[in-house]
């Protein structure tokens, strides 16, 4: 079984609750599942580690323009290169540029903390 992450929560956090439950998630995988992972930035110090694991890594350039609209080709690119049996994003978005609509594979998606559409901030 082949599994597409994202690693937008990567970008969004060095260290923090999100990115290390996807890092002891990909981590602890069993052998039969192939993990890839989608990111944009440095690794944090919570990046899973896993033998198995496939990154595809962008890294952003000047002028920002133009790395940004190379960034979109680029995940686009990646997330359609093979055939998944799951995608997963780390996030509320899907791989930095990329448009969940194009994904064609069973979606997993984690809900996190929804206080905040409860109890919204008064003005």
């Amino acid at each position: 079984m082949q599994v597409l992450y994202d690693g937008h929560i990567y970008l969004m956090q060095a260290a923090g609750g999100v990115n290390r439950y996807f890092s002891n998630l990909i981590g602890r995988l069993p052998p039969d599942v192939i993990p890839y992972l989608t990111m944009c930035g440095p690794r944090s110090i919570n990046f899973p580690v896993n033998s198995r694991l496939k990154v595809y890594s962008y890294r952003r350039f000047r002028p920002a323009s133009v790395s940004y609209r190379l960034e979109k080709l680029f995940f686009e690119y990646t997330n359609n290169a093979r055939s998944y049996d799951l995608a997963h994003p780390t996030y509320y978005t899907y791989s930095v540029g990329a448009n969940l609509g194009n994904i064609a594979v069973r979606l997993s998606v984690t809900v996190w903390d929804m206080i905040h559409e409860l109890f919204p901030a008064r003005a």
